[in-house]
């Protein structure tokens, strides 16, 4: 066991005492002072053992995210001293903040099933201050969780959630257009993309608490092969449930009515602490199975601050939970209980199937298979691809061929027409004629009749012709080669022949 985990459970043996203590005994009033300070400044002490690191702090900021972790250890040591308090002097002490309070509640805390008809106005009159709480309060759970999916999920869970309990808190009880439209459609999903836009548009890192990045289908996500992040997936959601229900809980316990600004105070340490704890478990989650986690350790100091004050907010809730007046002491149906220990014993056989099953993910991922399936991944082995990643590729191709053929065509077209073209040219250059010159046309008109001489065909003498052109004196030089031109005769021939 390492000293990391040692002072681990030293904080939680002491602080699991603490509570017992406090949940147990029940004394004067001044004997319950004395024990809640001595057990708030030995929890105090015991946190101081933890180790302290600037993980979930900003650059820039440390100074003052330090200042919001100790703004939530006060509330953690205010609501230690406060059970071990009797119920009426827990609920007397709020007079000295707000001297309203110390009474019974009533307003504020009714039903909202009285008129369940589908109509505009009771609609309009569902829009009150727990709508706006429902809007900031998921925008600021986005801004802490990070992750569409888990988000929406959650949204819906909520839901259930206050169908599975309106028995004992009749403020959960709702019409169903109420369920769905106010508060998932109308609240919840427009908080969820507030927040994501919010967390894209200023650069903030999301989270992927199902491992499905880089993934090519469900069943290759990371949150059903690694334990650790299977877990800290499970844990997330017991976190934020209990934070949903110990937030109305333990307001009917000390008498605090829906709009007193004390459960303003209360998000906000949850919203600050849940900021810097969720960002530790992501961390964990995310290096678990890597080399990086041995090069750089993840603590859990602010995780077990939030599960100090959900253990407390719990314990002060049922402890404190007679005489508010707006609980009910009702059995839970079966039919309400059987799916939520059913679904729990699933979750908790298969969080330990995973966590001692053979090729399971190690720490640091140094175990022989984890080594051969990095080696296997480097040597470029991938798994098969998946019926919609085939479909992709083949689309692709088809895509392709076609593509291929249109330029094939295109270019058979492109070749054609400057064929034509060619063609043309060729043409017209070799049909084009030149006009002769006048000696050359008389040189040519020579030979031909000296052709049909030779051939016996009689020849119009160049008298006839004359009468029939125009007269032109020639030129002397045009005479000399005229006759230079002029074809010997052959001995012992006529002149006509």
């Amino acid at each position: 066991m390492t000293f990391a985990y040692r002072k681990q459970i030293f904080f939680a043996l002491i602080f699991g005492v603490i509570i017992y203590l406090g949940y147990k005994e029940d004394n004067t009033s001044a004997v319950n002072s004395k024990r809640g300070i001595l057990a708030a400044a030995l929890v105090l002490v015991a946190q101081g053992t933890m180790t302290q690191y600037t993980g979930p702090f900003t650059k820039g900021f440390e100074a003052l995210w330090r200042g919001i972790s100790r703004y939530t250890v006060i509330y953690l040591v205010i609501l230690i001293f406060m059970l071990y308090q009797t119920a009426d002097d827990a609920r007397q002490l709020l007079k000295y903040l707000y001297p309203e309070l110390g009474k019974p509640v009533s307003k504020g805390m009714h039903t909202y099933d009285d008129n369940c008809e589908f109509e505009l106005g009771n609609l309009w009159d569902n829009i009150d201050h727990y709508y706006a709480m429902h809007l900031f309060g998921w925008f600021f759970t986005t801004l802490m969780i990070r992750d569409t999916y888990f988000l929406h999920f959650w949204s819906v869970l909520d839901e259930l959630l206050e169908l599975s309990w309106q028995h004992i808190l009749p403020h959960f009880r709702e019409c169903w257009w109420d369920h769905i439209i106010v508060d998932v459609l109308g609240s919840n999903t427009p908080g969820i993309i507030l927040g994501m836009l919010f967390i894209k548009k200023t650069g903030l890192r999301e989270f992927d608490w199902l491992g499905r990045k880089g993934k090519k289908s469900i069943k290759d996500w990371d949150v059903l092969h690694n334990h650790r992040r299977f877990g800290g997936l499970c844990a997330l959601y017991l976190i934020v449930t209990a934070n949903f229900l110990c937030g109305f809980f333990i307001m009917n316990s000390l008498w605090i009515p829906p709009k007193n600004l004390i459960n303003i105070y209360r998000l906000t340490v949850w919203f600050t602490l849940g900021a810097m704890s969720i960002g530790e478990l992501h961390d964990d989650v995310e290096t678990w199975g890597t080399e990086k986690r041995r090069q750089t350790p993840i603590s859990n100091e602010y995780r077990w601050i939030v599960c100090g004050v959900m253990a407390l907010e719990t314990v002060i809730s049922w402890k404190f939970r007679h005489g508010t007046g707006n609980l009910l002491d009702n059995p839970t149906p079966l039919y309400i209980s059987l799916p939520w220990i059913i679904s729990s014993a699933i979750l908790v056989f298969y969080y330990l199937y995973l966590r001692f099953k053979k090729n399971r993910v190690t720490k640091y991922g140094d175990s022989p298979w984890e080594i051969e399936a990095r080696k296997a991944q480097a040597a470029g082995t991938t798994a098969a691809p998946s019926k919609s990643e085939k479909k992709k590729e083949k689309a692709a191709a088809a895509i392709a061929e076609v593509k291929q053929k249109v330029e094939e065509k295109i270019e058979t077209v492109q070749q054609t027409i400057n064929h034509n073209h060619e063609e043309k040219t060729r043409s017209a250059a070799k049909n084009k004629k030149t006009e002769p010159t006048p000696v050359e046309t008389e040189i040519t008109d020579a030979r031909k009749r000296w052709n049909k001489r030779k051939a016996g065909e009689e020849v119009e003498s160049p008298e006839i012709q004359a009468q029939e052109t125009p007269v032109r004196v020639p030129e002397e030089d045009e005479w000399r080669t005229v006759a230079s031109t002029k074809p010997l005769r052959r001995k012992g021939k006529s002149k006509r022949d």
